[in-house]
């Protein structure tokens, strides 16, 4: 059986930091060994730069991918949110080809595996014919207690029509948000049998201000889509604890931007039994204009980090070396191995596929991508990606 060999200048598992190694893998690109660069052979390809696993996207908005570039930058989130509310429809031709095109974009971006947030069917015919492993996280949203079943059965709706092109193994219904979704909605959620369940989390000031005291600018939203609130009362503690007890105990919990999550907040949640991965989308959160997450403070408490690029609406690409880059700037202390393993192993783990995607391990078919362009102390700022398999 012909093989290929691939050696470089670091080699990144997934896990670990290698020297002197090379990757072999078949023509189908599934790794048959990483061994010492000695004992690897003749035609070894050799490299300048990194060899790592393919990126995980962990949170995207397939859906969204027609926005690029309708909803100006630094709007904040209320007039964020409405203008996704009110501008989202389309022409569904354009829909389907914004939605190829930016597939095809994260492909080119080294990209292997999505956690995809869907409010319609509308991927289904992409996932099908994409080379992309997909988990469609189904969300539902809806704030007012006595909508919850009929919203619920919405949601179910739209997995049932994905399921006529994905495995249901591979998709979720899942909360919006702390403040879109009510307890008895995160209660019916949370009777579903799911490997992984996700929710926007702490994504904004006016999130923290509603949930926390019942002001803020989310009450503008309401007012502005005709939803009365006024039945709604806080409990004075943070978004993330006010929901705690109604989030699903199975399956892997993915928390994604967590823009103001504190220690406590954490604490809390790693009280639970299941896993809990804290997703970041950076580039979003400064697009929008919201504050970066306290990266450090995940750090310093042992989290599980994994990264996401969220969608074209809040977007300019979908690139997960973007996120990196991103992160890397804001907080130069960050290792390359940090945010590699966050890129790779974890979203892998994220999405509970990581017996098959996130490490350069026998048998395994992650991809496998060279991080060309490394700078002094892993500086990344200069750094591009070129798929090998």
């Amino acid at each position: 059986m012909q093989y290929q060999r691939f050696t470089a200048d670091v080699v990144f598992t997934g896990e670990a930091v290698l020297t002197q190694h090379a990757v072999i893998a078949n023509a189908q690109g599934t790794i048959i060994d990483v061994v010492p660069l000695e004992q690897a052979g003749s035609e070894v390809q050799q490299f300048n730069g990194l060899l790592c696993p393919g990126f995980v996207n962990a949170h995207c908005h397939l859906e969204l991918s027609h926005m690029l570039g309708r909803i100006p930058a630094h709007t904040g989130m209320v007039d964020f949110l409405l203008q996704v509310m009110f501008n989202r429809q389309a022409d569904a031709e354009l829909i389907q080809y914004a939605m190829h095109n930016a597939a095809e974009q994260m492909l080119g971006h080294g990209i292997v595996a999505v956690g995809d947030i869907c409010n319609t069917a509308n991927s289904a015919a992409i996932k099908q014919h994409s080379s992309i492993y997909w988990h469609s996280l189904v969300e539902i949203s809806g704030f007012v207690p006595a909508a919850a079943l009929q919203r619920f059965e919405q949601g179910i709706a739209v997995m049932q029509a994905l399921q006529q092109h994905q495995s249901a193994a591979q998709m979720s219904v899942v909360p919006h948000a702390p403040y879109s979704v009510s307890g008895k909605l995160y209660e019916l959620i949370a009777q579903q049998t799911q490997t992984v369940v996700s929710m926007h989390n702490q994504e904004s000031v006016a999130e923290e201000m509603l949930l926390t005291q019942g002001n803020g600018d989310l009450l503008r939203l309401y007012e502005a889509i005709g939803v009365n609130i006024d039945f709604f009362t806080p409990k004075g503690n943070s978004s993330l604890q006010h929901v705690a007890d109604w989030l699903p105990q199975q399956g892997n919990l993915l928390l994604v931007h967590n823009c103001h999550s504190t220690a406590d907040d954490i604490a809390l949640m790693q009280q639970r039994q299941q896993a809990v991965y804290w997703c970041f989308c950076p580039r979003a959160n400064q697009y929008i204009g919201n504050p970066l997450p306290n990266v450090p403070l995940f750090i310093e408490k042992d989290t599980r980090i994994c990264l996401g690029t969220d969608s074209l609406a809040s977007n300019h690409s979908l690139s997960i070396l973007a996120e990196m880059q991103t992160l890397q700037a804001a907080f130069p202390q960050l290792q390359l191995a940090q945010l590699l393993q966050w890129a790779t192993y974890n979203g892998a783990a994220a999405l509970g596929i990581q017996q098959q995607y996130g490490q350069l391990k026998p048998g395994m078919k992650p991809g496998l991508l060279l991080l060309e362009n490394v700078g002094a102390n892993g500086d990344i700022s200069h750094s591009s990606i070129q798929r090998l398999c």
